[in-house]
């Protein structure tokens, strides 16, 4: 399991309360995140995306994931899904929703 330096989990928000042990992130977070796991070769398998229409997030079932191909390799791998991550995240229409990062170091 891949874990974020203090200076980025600091803004996670703790999904405990669904029983999943995992954090989400704000939009605003994102970037920071992605250049971090860009620089230390950590990719973005995909990940979920969490609506607050009831005062606590839960899944809304929108969701992103990609495979690497036999002909991409692990840093084209890594850079292709954090930029495929980015978009999806910025293209995201609802601006209040948050997301989950599934994370893999090779």
């Amino acid at each position: 399991m891949v874990k974020l330096p203090e200076n980025l989990s600091k803004n996670g928000i703790s999904l405990e309360h669904i029983w999943v042990f995992d954090m989400a992130f704000k939009r605003k977070d994102i970037p920071d995140i992605l250049k971090y796991l860009k620089e230390n070769n950590i990719a973005v398998l995909g990940g979920d995306v969490l609506d607050n229409n009831t005062g606590e997030y839960n899944y809304n079932y929108d969701n992103w994931y990609l495979d690497k191909t036999d002909l991409e390799s692990w840093e084209d791998y890594v850079s292709n899904n954090i930029e495929k991550a980015k978009k999806y995240i910025d293209n995201y229409p609802n601006k209040n929703a948050v997301f989950t990062l599934i994370l893999s170091e090779k």
